[in-house]
C-alpha cells in the first residue's frame, strides 16, 4: 500500500535535535572567538527559527547584519553536515502524549 503522507519534524517533535543544533552554534561561535553557551541554553534560545537563533546566541556587540547573515550561513553548513550525530526519536509513548500516534 503506498503511503497517504509523510511526516517532517523540523521543531523537535518527533526527534531530539538540540543537541546537534547547539554543537553546530557552538562550532560557529568557536571558530569566530565568540563564547559558547551549555547545551541547556539552548533550550531557551531555539524554536524560533535559525536567525533568531544566531541572533541570541551571538554576543550583543557581534549582532551586526554581515556578522549574524556569515555566522548563520555557516551555522546551516555545519549543522547540514552533522544532523544526526546525537539526534534521536523521542520515545514512542512521549509521542503518543502529545497525539502524534
Amino acid at each position: 500500500m503506498p503511503y497517504k503522507a509523510v511526516i517532517f519534524d523540523l521543531d523537535g517533535t518527533l526527534a531530539d535535535t538540540l543537541d546537534d543544533i547547539a554543537s553546530a552554534m557552538n562550532r560557529v561561535l568557536h571558530t569566530r572567538g565568540y563564547p559558547v553557551h551549555t547545551h541547556r541554553d539552548y533550550k531557551y534560545m531555539v524554536g524560533r527559527g535559525l536567525e533568531n537563533l544566531v541572533t541570541s546566541a551571538l554576543p550583543e556587540t557581534a549582532r551586526v547584519s554581515q556578522v549574524m547573515d556569515s555566522c548563520l550561513a555557516d551555522l546551516k553548513e555545519e549543522y547540514g553536515r552533522n544532523c544526526l550525530v546525537n539526534t534521536r526519536f523521542f520515545a514512542r509513548n512521549a509521542c503518543q502524549n502529545i497525539g502524534v500516534f
